[in-house]
């Protein structure tokens, strides 16, 4: 069950666009409901993960695979990335 509170932050994830989200998903896939976004932006766009989102990212790979949340999302870009 979801609060009024993570209803509106989904509300409001899901309908930015793709680019927008993941220019901070370094820091919003710390967080379980934006990890679950980027998550699903990232099925939805795969092709992302390959440049955009890894160079978002590598910097801080090590450190967003210790988060307890952060470690799905990583997971889930190694799945799409094309190297």
């Amino acid at each position: 069950c979801q609060t009024a509170d993570n209803m509106n932050i989904a509300s409001r994830l899901t309908t930015i666009n793709e680019k927008d989200l993941f220019q901070n998903c370094a820091n919003l896939c710390k967080e379980q409901l934006e990890c679950r976004i980027l998550q699903k932006k990232l099925e939805e766009n795969p092709s992302l993960a390959s440049n955009f989102i890894y160079n978002k990212i590598k910097d801080k790979f090590y450190e967003i695979s210790l988060d307890q949340f952060g470690n799905y999302f990583i997971q889930k870009v190694i799945q799409y990335l094309n190297l």
